[in-house]
């Protein structure tokens, strides 16, 4: 397999960094949303629906948004949702009402799922072995990289208006007519069987994904709930928010870039630990800080361990996928990520306003340690039972 061109390389990622601007872009415009519908029946809750309803369309189109890529295609898949995102998402600069923009929230979601899924698949597909792991580990720096360009983005815009932070989302519009003439589908290999649905292997599913959904509630922490950390130090502004948002997603980029090497060496159970591991230790610093030197420590350490989290599921998930399933598995992913994201409206939301902040981050702590220690368990359990198999005549 030749693998793809520096090109579609480029596009791809560029495609893939969409996912962390379904949200985290209108972070920083959070604050002053939540002030400018604060006379609204449970205002605080709608308005981080904004950032987080995304993820709930996401999660129930992906799976569908699957199966159209095996059967249809992906580049065309790819193509709609990325028209299809960049007008819903520029439409909350001009939309007054919040049931509008929500209902705008909500079609940002099913683009997310189109392209998400549609460009994950194609990376499945143009690669193998080694070059994959390199190849996922870059997906995940590319979004981590978004994730620190577009929120700061956003926060700059934002300082003139809340609205202009829906701005944001012109930018991969670039990508249309390049997707379009650049990207082409990858033809099944004349070798390859067919395949059905039963084929999943369904067991390894249900682990992926979910801890895909634990560490999208851990991940989201950070863009609900640092505004709210900084503003207990006196710092409020949007751009500051912006910046401590990017700091975390820049770590996670980098550390995604490292992936491959560490795949090399590390069975996924034992990175799931590591990873899991680095956002409980980050998270446990940002809890207890008390100036913004020693939250974008933690945040750095947190992640870290976000950076390698998806691309091992991703990886492990797509290990000896069919490749009639592999858009399949990757809309299942794509589902589960974005089902953790929007859970963490939920889970965040029922801390209260009040208790906002350092107790969301010891929140997402302790969910992460259970992760961990879950880990090691298996792997203990691995090990025994290995023993006992090598002692059995």
């Amino acid at each position: 397999m030749a693998g793809p061109s520096n090109a579609q390389l480029a596009i791809l990622l560029g495609a893939s960094s969409v996912t962390i601007m379904a949200g985290a872009v209108v972070a920083p415009a959070l604050p002053a949303m939540r002030e400018h519908y604060a006379s609204l029946p449970n205002a605080n809750v709608l308005v981080m629906l904004v950032m987080t309803l995304p993820g709930l369309v996401i999660a129930v189109a992906s799976p569908f948004m699957g199966l159209v890529a095996d059967l249809f295609g992906r580049t065309r898949l790819l193509v709609f949702g990325l028209a299809l995102f960049v007008a819903a998402g520029a439409s909350g600069f001009v939309l007054d009402s919040l049931p509008d923009i929500l209902i705008s929230r909500a079609l940002v979601g099913l683009a997310v799922a189109c392209v998400m899924t549609a460009a994950t698949a194609l990376l499945v597909d143009l690669t193998e072995g080694m070059a994959r792991n390199i190849v996922i580990g870059r997906q995940i720096a590319a979004t981590g990289i978004g994730g620190l360009i577009f929120p700061l983005l956003a926060g700059i815009l934002a300082l003139y208006d809340w609205r202009a932070a829906f701005l944001a989302y012109l930018l991969p519009g670039v990508l249309i007519p390049l997707a379009w003439s650049g990207v082409k589908d990858v033809i099944k290999p004349a070798q390859a069987p067919a395949t059905s649905l039963a084929e999943f292997p369904v067991a390894r599913g249900v682990v992926i994904y979910s801890l895909a959904v634990l560490g999208m509630i851990a991940l989201y922490a950070i863009p609900l709930q640092i505004p709210y950390v900084l503003s207990e130090f006196g710092n409020s502004s949007p751009v500051v928010s912006g910046l401590e948002i990017g700091v975390a997603s820049f770590s996670a980029a980098i550390c995604s870039l490292l992936f491959g090497k560490l795949r090399a060496r590390y069975a996924p159970v034992v990175l799931v630990a590591i990873s899991f591991g680095a956002i409980a230790v980050g998270y446990l610093v940002v809890s207890q800080s008390s100036d913004i030197v020693t939250t974008t420590i933690g945040l750095i350490v947190a992640g870290a361990g976000i950076g390698l989290n998806l691309p091992n599921l991703t990886t492990w998930l797509q290990e000896s996928m069919p490749f009639g399933l592999r858009g399949c598995a990757a809309g299942g992913l794509t589902s589960a990520v974005s089902l953790g994201q929007f859970g963490s409206t939920i889970v965040y939301g029922a801390i209260g306003s009040e208790r906002a902040g350092a107790a969301a981050f010891q929140l997402a702590a302790g969910l992460c340690v259970v992760v961990v220690a879950t880990s090691v368990l298996s792997l203990v359990a691995r090990k025994a039972a290995g023993a006992m198999r090598t002692k059995v005549p």
